[in-house]
């Protein structure tokens, strides 16, 4: 029995490397295993696209998300509009042309700033930021989990632009704190999000803008959005997890 979390490594070999033992170790661990548990069909979609399997012997089963809202601790000397960028940035999670979209997000509205979690800087991502003008208007924060909480639920929206992930607990934690959730078309989010987000292409920084731009600019809209994001938290938990696990297990 295994559990696949994601395709990473195999749908974006170029990053790291072909002669990286992950890819040969998880190929090895998946195609022996009598039984596979993915944590979104995308995820089995891959796993069954790249190997070659039926896929009869693999069951999804989703995750659930760990933050508690109602224990949110303030965060100071916040912009008083943002938009939240959250957890790491480089390549696939596709911050450089996110970047591009809230630069014209900025231009459009000054007032606009943006607030990202998950580590400094790097010294070409600063590079990056004052090259589009940003500086002064992009921020890097450490931030514990009731930290968290407290950004999303004082964010104008969460923004989740990467080009793949196994899941995104993130969208859980959006939904969860009240949040509106703008996401990546690709990969598992549409299943993950439903019709409690808004979607736009992530190779495409205008559009990318411009649906930021359509929430940001409508409080109804984000009132709307709010209310579905609540509902369709619900249909996610680790209790459900861990039920859905064992039952997998003792079959």
């Amino acid at each position: 029995m295994v559990t696949v979390h994601d395709m990473t490594y195999e749908r974006f070999p170029e990053l790291f490397g072909t002669e990286d033992p992950v890819i040969s170790q998880k190929k090895e661990t998946i195609t022996r295993a009598d039984k596979i548990i993915a944590i979104s069909e995308k995820t089995k979609a891959d796993i069954i696209d790249i190997y070659g399997l039926s896929g009869s012997n693999i069951e999804v089963i989703y995750h659930g998300h760990s933050l508690h809202p109602e224990n949110a601790e303030a965060v100071e000397g916040l912009p008083e509009k943002y938009i939240l960028y959250v957890g790491q940035r480089f390549h696939y999670k596709n911050f450089d042309r996110f970047l591009e979209a809230f630069a014209m997000v900025h231009k459009w509205n000054p007032e606009i700033k943006l607030v990202c979690t998950g580590g400094g800087f790097s010294r070409d991502e600063m590079s990056r930021i004052k090259m589009l003008g940003l500086e002064g208007a992009v921020s890097s924060r450490f931030v514990s989990d009731n930290q968290l909480a407290y950004l999303y639920q004082h964010a104008l929206c969460f923004v989740f632009p990467s080009l793949y992930e196994g899941f995104g607990i993130p969208v859980l934690e959006a939904f969860a704190s009240g949040c509106p959730v703008l996401l990546s078309n690709a990969s598992c989010f549409p299943e993950v999000g439903g019709d409690a987000a808004l979607y736009f292409d992530p190779y495409n920084p205008e559009e990318m803008a411009k649906t930021i731009e359509s929430v940001v600019s409508d409080s109804n809209l984000r009132t709307q959005m709010i209310q579905r994001g609540h509902e369709r938290v619900k249909a996610f938990s680790w209790d459900k997890t861990a039920a859905q696990t064992a039952e997998f297990y003792k079959k």
